[in-house]
């Protein structure tokens, strides 16, 4: 009997927790999922727009650059013709000063109307490099300023192209480019981290089996190198459909975080570089889970309560019936002098009256007429 009561409050316990999971922290759990989901694919929206308006400036900022005087006075293309050490020189001199107080960007360099370097700030590492094929330097020498992603020197660049006017004549082009780097999303994402719900996320660029870079610290940036090592098929499928975005979930340590990913902006119809969105889930069900704990704890201990209840319960329940069997059980070994307690209460003490008169019948005894005073002992044995 008393398993089967302890059987009871455990299953009793276990349904009313089930219940409260999936009425109370199963809504809550799949609120906060929501959540972090939209705030991951409004991030991932809202970049493309705030990446666009920068690119904006940047190509304004090349602009004013390329229009310095104290550059067209350096670069003059019938020197360059006859004397092109002496005038590259002169220009990465310039060049080196507008890095310092005008354009911090990794790289600057300036090409002929052909698309071939004429010089670059620091060092002469791109001398003789043609970007004749290149899309955005021929827009750049057909008078139109834009911005790409470029492999330059085995790193991936974005890349701010501007057309050089001397005498409203073109004569090259102004170039500024940045390595894709931590340091660029880290840039990045402090221009969008002013918009609420992005303080948790992380940023990161990646390419085809190749992290780039990311605001994570060391120890997730590496684990989200691995992933994408080991997945590239997640950066395949967004540069396949670049107009799209696509999630997914990754375990990066010993966190699982939800991600978007999109296709970076490419001039031409080969795209390489895409920029990613997580946050971590579960930091975000880390308070939950919390509540989720104490509910646990909190069930536990309603769970013993209700078994120390309920045995408590069964055995007053069980009490009366337990004494009435031991009285019984002392007139079947013969002892004919028992007789129960006409003391007790309520319903034993009925019993118990009742079974006396059938012992007296049975015994052929004078039945009393009322309840004899005497021991209040739960069960009696008159002195022989």
């Amino acid at each position: 009997m008393k398993t089967k009561i302890i059987l009871l409050a455990v299953c009793s316990l276990i349904l009313m927790f089930a219940a409260g999971y999936q009425m109370l922290l199963k809504p809550a759990e799949n609120q906060i999922i929501g959540t972090i989901e939209d705030s991951v694919s409004r991030a991932t929206s809202l970049y493309k727009y705030i990446n666009a308006a920068e690119t904006l400036e940047r190509i304004r900022d090349a602009e004013e650059i390329a229009n310095r005087k104290e550059l067209l006075d350096v670069f003059d293309p019938a020197a360059y013709a006859t004397a092109p050490a002496d005038v590259a020189q002169r220009v990465q001199v310039e060049l080196n000063v507008i890095n310092k107080f005008a354009d911090n960007s990794d790289i600057l360099f300036i090409t002929d109307t052909e698309g071939r370097v004429i010089a670059r700030n620091l060092d002469n590492t791109m001398n003789g490099l043609s970007f004749k094929e290149n899309l955005l330097i021929n827009n750049a020498i057909s008078g139109r300023s834009d911005e790409d992603i470029l492999e330059i020197l085995g790193k991936r660049m974005k890349v701010v192209s501007v057309p050089i006017r001397k005498h409203g004549v073109i004569i090259g082009t102004y170039n500024s480019a940045n390595v894709i780097d931590s340091r660029m999303a880290k840039s990045d994402f402090s221009n969008l981290s002013s918009e609420a719900g992005t303080e948790s996320l992380a940023l990161a660029f990646v390419e085809k089996g190749k992290l780039l870079g990311s605001t994570f610290p060391p120890d997730l940036h590496e684990s989200l190198k691995k992933f994408i090592e080991a997945n590239p098929t997640v950066v395949e499928m967004a540069l396949q459909e670049a107009e799209r975005k696509h999630s997914f979930t990754a375990s990066l340590g010993n966190e699982r975080f939800y991600a978007n990913i999109a296709a970076h902006e490419h001039l031409g119809q080969e795209k390489h570089v895409c920029y990613v969105f997580l946050t971590s889930v579960d930091k975000a069900l880390q308070p939950l889970r919390a509540n989720r704990n104490n509910f646990i704890w909190f069930t536990l201990v309603l769970a013993i309560l209700a078994i120390i209840f309920a045995l408590v319960i069964e055995e007053q329940a069980h009490a009366p019936i337990n004494r009435f069997t031991e009285g019984m059980i002392e007139i079947i070994h013969g002892n004919r002098a028992f007789r129960f307690n006409n003391e007790a209460e309520g319903i034993e003490g009925q019993l118990n009256q009742n079974a006396n008169m059938m012992i007296a019948t049975l015994l052929g005894e004078r039945i009393p007429e009322e309840k004899p005073s005497g021991s209040k002992d739960l069960l009696t044995k008159p002195e022989e």
